[in-house]
């Protein structure tokens, strides 16, 4: 790969991995729950990783949305707590960083 600093944001690695049905440890027996015993997915190293497939498709959204696209999505009720930056990306050199 050429840029192999970026592997971790290629696929998913989210531990425990998140799946419709997956039983986590603050659930209510026989209850199923995504992301936090609220039901929210946050971006705070627990709930999901910072550099999990979920926090770098909020990273990516909102660095490169353009704010006219941004007003027309309610902002959340809970936030993601999106994170300042993609710790593999800062290894690369800006030129790496910049489309040709």
């Amino acid at each position: 790969r050429k840029f192999s600093e970026t592997d971790s944001l290629h696929w998913h690695r989210q531990l425990p991995e998140w799946t419709c049905g997956a039983a986590q440890p603050y659930a209510e027996p026989g209850q199923r729950v995504l992301g936090n015993k609220n039901g929210d997915l946050i971006c705070d190293g627990h709930v999901a990783e910072t550099n999990s497939l979920f926090c770098a498709l909020a990273f990516f959204f909102q660095q490169f949305a353009d704010m006219k696209i941004l007003q027309e999505y309610p902002m959340p009720k809970v936030s993601i707590y999106t994170p300042r930056s993609m710790g593999p990306l800062n290894r690369l050199t800006s030129a790496q960083r910049t489309p040709p």
